[in-house]
């Protein structure tokens, strides 16, 4: 046994030499000659027997697949830039030259909201000049139940169905070939690919929306850029009561709906209003109460004005007289 280019040698007649010797002297001496010479191997082995920690296999580049944008796609060859989407002009553009030509309805809805033609992050109308208008949100609401009229905790509970409708240019596709089909109804999931209003319910102490048997919700868009974002909620909202003349009370509790982050230069809130004699707000005609009876609802529009901005809002008055049975 040989240490690599090292001068101490392992013979048998060197090692009973060196035993004789060692037993000869003192034990102190042993010790230390014992830590000297663990001390000289360890030196040579860190100079003369050096380790390659290195892999000899070569690390392997991990690459994830980003799908090119469409524009840059067609355009490689010619050494043209994708255009920029976060601007809407450029969007409308690059929705018109690649929209039209889809065999399937798949191909279609990729092609349309493809992320480089489509981002859900820019509101529709947004622009980076000072031309930018806000977008116009319509919304009606049709109420199903309403329930959980508490004096002690001055709050009631409502089932609705909340709608919304709004134009979006990117989403137009009545230029491409399937500007025969009157509109097209998005599974569920696609809710998240499209922009959608920031809506919330001012006045909600809690709020829940419906998942069974499948998220009750629904998404549709039509050739012109119009979409139609509905969903089933129940909600449980603050009512301030005066029982001064309890029982013999008459109580207006509110649906108060806002915008939570865009302020009225980037949207705005409309009751939607199809002819003269259209109301925003239905009440289903099986409405069940057993304290209160609905005498009237009404609605209207309003503004909040907040430290952070002026906000569009929307408002349900709902009249309710408390019944007595004699």
């Amino acid at each position: 046994m040989y240490v690599k280019n090292g001068p101490l040698q392992t013979k048998k007649s060197w090692l009973n030499l060196l035993t004789v010797c060692l037993f000869k002297q003192s034990s102190m001496f042993k010790w230390q000659f014992i830590i000297f010479l663990v001390y000289t191997i360890l030196i040579y082995r860190s100079v003369n027997c050096q380790v390659d920690f290195s892999d000899d296999d070569e690390e392997e580049e991990i690459k994830i697949y980003q799908p090119k944008p469409i524009d840059y796609v067609n355009n490689v060859n010619s050494g043209n830039k994708a255009p920029n989407v976060y601007s809407m002009s450029n969007q409308n553009q690059a929705n018109n030259q690649l929209v039209g030509s889809e065999k399937t309805m798949e191909q279609f809805l990729d092609r349309l909201l493809h992320e480089s033609v489509y981002d859900r992050r820019i509101r529709p109308f947004y622009t980076d000049s000072k031309d930018s208008k806000p977008v116009t949100v319509l919304m009606n609401m049709h109420i199903n139940t309403i329930s959980g009229i508490s004096e002690v905790n001055m709050e009631y509970t409502v089932d609705c169905f909340f709608r919304q409708e709004w134009f979006d240019p990117r989403l137009t596709y009545s230029n491409s070939s399937w500007k025969h089909v009157e509109d097209i109804t998005l599974h569920y999931d696609l809710v998240n690919k499209v922009w959608t209003p920031d809506a919330f319910f001012r006045n909600s102490k809690d709020a829940k929306s419906h998942k069974i048997t499948v998220p009750n919700r629904l998404i549709r868009i039509f050739p012109e850029g119009r979409v139609l974002f509905s969903q089933r909620l129940t909600l449980r909202l603050e009512c301030p009561m005066k029982l001064q003349k309890f029982p013999l009370d008459n109580q207006t509790c509110t649906i108060n709906i806002g915008s939570f982050g865009y302020t009225l230069k980037d949207i705005i809130f409309e009751w939607s209003k199809t002819t003269a004699n259209t109301i925003p707000v239905t009440i289903s005609n099986k409405l069940e109460m057993p304290d209160f009876i609905l005498t009237a609802h009404k609605s209207s529009v309003c503004q909040r004005k907040t430290s952070t901005g002026s906000y569009a809002c929307l408002e349900v008055h709902m009249l309710v007289s408390r019944c007595i049975f004699i």
